[in-house]
């Protein structure tokens, strides 16, 4: 069987949304200076999305090695040449043995606030992994542990988060744009509602609900296939008038 190459490149994402706007009539090209801006806009666009919705492909099992007596833990990625930082993280779990798939077991770590990490003991004391913080900065995500691990938690396991790592953004034209076949018209209508200001009113609402219905129904389709379940909260306690 072959396996289908995507086609959601640039060139052709700015072509299709530009025909749509009336920037273009059928058959014309871009301009250098159409193409430069139609590139810029899909960029940031992108970027923007990526705080909304699941977006599950880019979610990314990430391994930390640690070192004894140390909690702070900063991340950063590689792309495209561009250190950029993971955009959150979603859950952590401790890995026993991670070399030793036989011989592994693992247990979940508790993520805290900002107020619960200002107010937790001795941060650099050696100890049982139980919780994290994470501290977003602009260019890094600040990854605390609580309690700093012992030098056996060092060496015998890793912390594991799964977190949402950023969209590769768009370099040259012809690059292959990492999103799903079913996204392309939620990303064409999308562009084209931006790149429709300055056109008649009936071309701006007409892209606008395009982008909306297409990027609604994706959206509604990028979501996990298990149920969601709810269980207590284990780290509050049962006292009187405590509510979670």
């Amino acid at each position: 069987m072959t396996i289908p190459s995507y086609t959601n490149t640039p060139v052709r994402l700015i072509k299709r949304a530009y025909f749509e706007t009336g920037l273009l009539e059928l058959g014309q090209d871009p301009n250098s200076e159409q193409l430069a801006m139609g590139m810029e806009r899909l960029n940031d666009m992108v970027n923007a999305w990526q705080t909304q919705g699941l977006k599950l492909w880019l979610e990314l099992d990430l391994p930390i090695a640690l070192t004894a007596g140390v909690y702070l833990y900063p991340q950063t990625q590689i792309l495209n040449g561009i250190t950029t930082k993971p955009l959150r993280v979603k859950e952590g779990y401790f890995l026993y043995n991670p070399g030793n798939p036989s011989g592994q077991t693992m247990y979940p770590l508790i993520p805290l606030g900002r107020s619960e990490w200002d107010t937790v003991g001795t941060r650099s004391s050696p100890g049982t992994i139980t919780s994290y913080y994470v501290d977003k900065q602009p260019a890094v995500l600040n990854v605390n542990l609580w309690q700093a691990p012992s030098a056996s938690f060092a060496t015998q396991g890793q912390v594991h988060l799964i977190v949402q790592q950023q969209q590769t953004n768009a370099v040259q034209l012809t690059d292959q744009m990492v999103f799903p076949q079913e996204w392309f018209l939620a990303l064409l209508w999308g562009l084209a509602d931006e790149s429709s200001t300055g056109q008649p009113a009936q071309t701006q609402e007409r892209c606008a609900s395009r982008a909306m219905q297409y990027r609604t129904a994706l959206e509604n389709w990028d979501v996990e296939d298990a149920p969601t379940q709810f269980q207590p909260d284990s780290r509050m306690g049962y006292a009187q008038n405590r509510f979670a």
